[in-house]
């Protein structure tokens, strides 16, 4: 899981360079200020083996995913997700833009959670999705300044 994370996090670092940064920078906040939050030792305990700029993690398993936005991040904040498993044609949906993305098994999609409305239907198989995104919560509390959106010019263009 650490190998994964860690690509996801690299993932990231090329889509939205300062979002990353603002990931890591939370991560070794976390690590120098462990009182800043709530069961501190065991985070510090987390953190040994935490591979990602990412404060949160999902495993979502053989389920539907019900239209929904995800209120947690900023609307500019990318959310990485990645599907594994063995089941034929899967799709992610944002009806909201009237796009639906095939969704097969090592499928990696980043999308603005909190800003589009996304949906997976069943699927006939077995579907594993890990869901990595970022909590404004954890930045706010940590006084990490939250990246806006990513534009061409990150890229010099």
């Amino acid at each position: 899981m650490s190998e994964s994370s860690a690509l996801m996090g690299s993932l990231l670092r090329i889509i939205h360079p300062e979002l990353y940064h603002a990931g890591m920078e939370a991560m070794k906040s976390l690590a120098e200020n462990p009182d800043m939050v709530k069961e501190g030792d065991e985070v510090l305990e987390i953190l040994d083996w935490w591979s990602t700029p990412f404060s949160g993690y999902s495993i979502i398993s053989n389920r539907t995913t019900p239209l929904h936005r995800d209120n947690s991040a900023r609307p500019q904040w990318y959310d990485l997700l990645a599907s594994f498993g063995t089941y034929g044609y899967g799709e992610v949906k944002l009806p909201g833009i009237g796009i639906t993305l095939e969704y097969r098994a090592g499928t990696l999609v980043a999308l603005c959670g909190k800003l589009l409305q996304h949906e997976v239907p069943e699927v006939v198989g077995n579907r594993v999705c890990l869901a990595h995104y970022m909590r404004d919560n954890v930045h706010e509390r940590l006084n990490i300044p939250a990246p806006g959106w990513m534009t061409l010019g990150t890229y010099g263009l």
